[in-house]
């Protein structure tokens, strides 16, 4: 495996290397080296990594001399690993012993291509998913938005899905649901129709509200859901201008069988102050249902839920990160009936960001 220079230092957040001999710290610019994270695991040490390099270049041929050395691309020398608490690379060492299981389940993904603000072409689609199954999910729910501005086209949806699953080859289970804009034309249609916009037409509806209000009779129209057998899950409220000063309102629609499904990168600030200390809340509240990662790219919105893992379960405990992020999405994917625990932690704050 390989990784440059440039990738060594963002990546792995090198922030100690040390030349010593002729070779000066330019000539490191080289399309490949040894991938520092192979070195992670030649040592036992539980802390923080400070790596320096210590030799004179080498000749390729020759041999480290050193056990725990590795040779860098064209220009050898030995890599000593060394830990020292507190530093970035040991938090990313002891991040990946918190590492989750391969179990997650993500509800809220823009994965489908050219719908919506997700990717622009099958590739990217692809891309996506690799990397959420590479991060721990095994199931990922393609959320296209349903809106004036953007109707669902079931043929096209279907004919996507069919593609994406066989260019993925069983790598990662794709089911499909809606962004279900909260608009009088879709809340017509969807209560002629209970289950044209459900997560894989069962009976969870993945409730999207404008930014600009909640529109009157909301409560009347969550109950007539209700009656039609649909459960609503209410999308990000944290990142809702209006929703995320409305704990009580939340609190009210949670009595009446209504679910609430806060995005991942909402927990490390992401989205900002505000967003994070309402979406901390409503976990020390109980009110969370379901994580999800509301997916667009892989770099800006990346379909990842390993991080809140790392950070709800240093917070909470496992138990409430398995629930949040595989037990409860299980049940929705399923159809299963709603059972949610309260969730009470003892102190929680929005300090820590994701690793």
């Amino acid at each position: 495996m390989s990784l440059s220079r440039s990738d060594l230092c963002f990546h792995y957040g090198v922030y100690g290397i040390a030349l010593h001999g002729e070779i000066p710290l330019s000539s490191l610019q080289l399309s490949s080296a040894v991938c520092l994270a192979k070195v992670f695991g030649v040592f036992q040490d539980n802390s923080a990594l400070k790596c320096f390099c210590t030799g004179t270049p080498r000749p390729s041929s020759s041999q480290p001399v050193l056990p725990k050395s590795v040779i860098i691309a064209k220009h050898p020398m030995k890599v000593r690993v060394v830990w020292k608490s507190g530093s970035l690379l040991g938090r990313h060492h002891d991040g990946e012993a918190d590492a989750p299981p391969q179990a997650l389940v993500d509800l809220s993904s823009h994965i489908l291509w050219g719908l919506d603000e997700g990717p622009v072409d099958l590739d990217s689609s692809v891309a996506m998913l690799r990397m959420a199954a590479e991060h721990g999910t095994t199931d990922i729910v393609a959320t296209p938005r349903a809106r004036f501005e953007n109707q669902l086209a079931p043929q096209i949806i279907a004919q996507r899905l069919e593609e994406l699953r066989a260019r993925c080859d069983g790598l990662i289970r794709i089911h499909i649901g809606c962004d279900f804009h909260f608009g009088y034309a879709n809340i017509r249609d969807a209560l002629a129709n209970p289950h044209k916009y459900t997560i894989n037409g069962l009976n969870h509806l993945l409730v999207e509200f404008s930014d600009l209000s909640i529109p009157p009779g909301t409560e009347e129209i969550l109950a007539n859901f209700r009656k039609e057998g649909l459960v609503p899950i209410i999308s990000h409220p944290e990142r809702h201008p209006i929703l995320q000063h409305s704990i009580e309102r939340l609190k009210s629609w949670i009595s009446r069988d209504c679910v609430l499904q806060v995005t991942a990168r909402s927990l490390s600030g992401y989205f900002g102050k505000v967003e994070q200390q309402c979406a901390w809340n409503l976990l020390r509240e109980g009110m969370v249902y379901v994580i999800a990662s509301d997916a667009r790219d892989v770099l800006h919105n990346p379909p990842r839920l390993d991080g809140a893992w790392r950070l709800v379960k240093r917070e909470l405990g496992e138990d409430v990160a398995k629930r949040l992020m595989i037990d409860n999405p299980s049940v929705v994917i399923q159809g299963g009936s709603i059972g949610l625990k309260s969730v009470v932690p003892v102190a929680l704050g929005p300090k820590t960001a994701i690793r």
